[in-house]
């Protein structure tokens, strides 16, 4: 390998340089990049880590896993034996020298499965979907984004199937493993086993009379809930623990007849919490206070148990279809803490269906704010000019030509 330009930053200085990192610990830190765009980012650091890290040329592969399961694709039914996972990170973009009233925003990222398309591709940070082409140029979005121009932090990594699974990942060196909920049970194979395509099988001992409703990878184990809350706690070994007691009926009130029922698990700064949403119907609730509800818990291992929380303080979570992750509010300026952003799919027969720029579909819980006549707490929905909806999408100066 070729010597490393020295940076003459560096020179005459008695603290130690970041562009002076010995060649093997630089490399060390370079195998444990696994999203081309933090490769991009290590290498815009200064010109001896350009100089000494590859640039990942193409997209990277999916993760591939062995298991059956059905697409549809208009009026036919498609039966596909194997399902490829791919990763989705979600950003807060700020600008680099941030002014009192810039707050920055949300980006969710994917690398494209064309070949022939841009290596990545933008998504929206809740509900997964690209933001709509047109002959017209999309206001929401710039031409081109070029990171090294703006202060880039990681929220959420997430990876994303076809099929309408809750999974969790983890691609610990001594734990490579995917786990997945499909219909209530609990599936699960080892990944990077001899380069092989491994199968995805049920764990028949876990899934016996338990339906499960959402999975995460913390702190290196797999954490399952199941709708009652009853939540373990899953080794390499899947060897499973309780680590928490299903939650007691009369904690999930308010005094709704439920029609959807969603759980969430979601690391926030360093604490696990269970979100239960609650609907009293599968209609169209866009622009209605009534019938939606929140419940939200979080984990106390040592007493076994969820304990509800009343306030979220200065937190603002997240809930969408393949990302659940927290913000604090105070790094979004003009943003209300104590709130759950949650992405609520329209029915077919909605009008915002065929809306897909609209944020129409993104529903905003207020936790602090009281309860209206019908003893909910209030909720909103957002729109294209929403305050909250700017958190969502960079605006049309920040585009690069």
């Amino acid at each position: 390998m070729a010597e490393r330009p020295r940076s003459d930053t560096c020179e005459n200085e008695r603290v130690e340089c970041w562009s002076d990192l010995p060649a093997e610990l630089l490399q060390s830190i370079v195998k444990r990049l696994d999203a081309k765009v933090d490769v991009s980012r290590s290498r815009a650091v200064c010109k001896s880590w350009r100089f000494s890290i590859s640039p990942l040329n193409g997209n990277s592969p999916p993760i591939k896993v062995h298991f059956s399961y059905t697409i549809r694709r208009r009026e036919r039914r498609i039966k596909k034996t194997i399902l490829p996972l791919r990763m989705r990170v979600v950003y807060h973009v700020a600008p680099q020298s941030p002014a009192s009233n810039s707050r920055g925003w949300l980006v969710k990222v994917t690398e494209s499965e064309k070949t022939w398309q841009k290596p990545l591709i933008m998504l929206h940070p809740l509900s997964g979907s690209p933001f709509p082409k047109g002959p017209v140029p999309n206001p929401l979005l710039p031409k081109e984004l070029n990171l090294n121009d703006f202060r880039v932090s990681e929220l959420s990594k997430t990876y994303h199937s076809p099929c309408a699974y809750q999974l969790a990942v983890s691609l610990n060196s001594d734990f490579p493993a995917l786990m997945m909920i499909g219909g209530g049970k609990l599936y699960h194979c080892k990944l990077g086993v001899d380069g092989e395509i491994p199968k995805c099988k049920e764990i028949k001992s876990l899934t016996s009379s338990v339906n499960y409703g959402d999975v995460i990878c913390h702190e290196g184990k797999f954490y399952v809930v199941s709708l009652d809350g009853r939540t373990i706690v899953v080794d390499s070994s899947l060897t499973a623990k309780m680590i928490a007691t299903p939650i007691s009926a009369p904690v999930i009130r308010r005094n709704i007849p439920i029609g959807i029922g969603k759980r969430y698990l979601v690391e926030s700064f360093g604490e696990l919490l269970l979100v239960i949403y609650l609907a009293s119907t599968t209609e169209c609730r866009h622009l209605s206070e009534v019938g939606v509800a929140f419940e939200i818990f979080k984990l106390n291992a040592d007493e076994k148990q969820w304990v509800e929380m009343t306030t979220l303080d200065d937190r603002i979570l997240f809930v969408g279809e393949d990302s659940r992750f927290s913000v604090l509010a105070r790094d979004f300026p003009g943003c209300k803490g104590n709130c759950i952003y949650f992405y609520d799919p329209c029915p077919v027969n909605c009008k915002y269906h065929h809306m897909p720029q609209r944020f129409s579909n993104i529903g905003v819980f207020d936790i602090g704010s009281g309860s209206n006549a019908s003893g909910l707490p209030r909720l909103r929905f957002l729109d294209d000019g929403g305050d909250g909806a700017n958190i969502f999408c960079l605006p049309p100066e920040f585009a690069l030509a």
